[in-house]
């Protein structure tokens, strides 16, 4: 049997997942999420990465920001080459 501190993983994991190729869908930065939910970017990442056990209060406010029905961030994502997520930088590009 999976330890406790393991058991939801996968799970967390695709969460993030999905709300990183909601938010790239959206054409927003992590930073712009971010703002939008009135986090840090670091917040962000952590949820994207599957290290943030979120509350259902904050994704519901995460669904609202990115304007989908709660339920949506409960499907399964897609790969992360489908879902573009190697090709869109975390972060907005420095302006020089």
């Amino acid at each position: 049997m999976a330890s406790p501190s393991r058991l939801g993983d996968r799970e967390l994991r695709n969460l993030g997942r999905r709300v990183a190729e909601l938010r790239i869908s959206r054409g927003l930065t992590q930073e712009d999420l971010a703002e939008r939910l009135e986090k840090d970017a670091r917040y962000v990442q952590e949820i994207e990465g599957g290290r943030q056990n979120i509350t259902v209060r904050t994704a519901a406010l995460v669904a609202r920001k990115l304007r989908i029905p709660v339920a949506e961030l409960f499907t399964i994502p897609l790969t992360p080459e489908r879902a573009g997520l190697r090709r869109v930088p975390k972060t907005k590009p420095r302006k020089r």
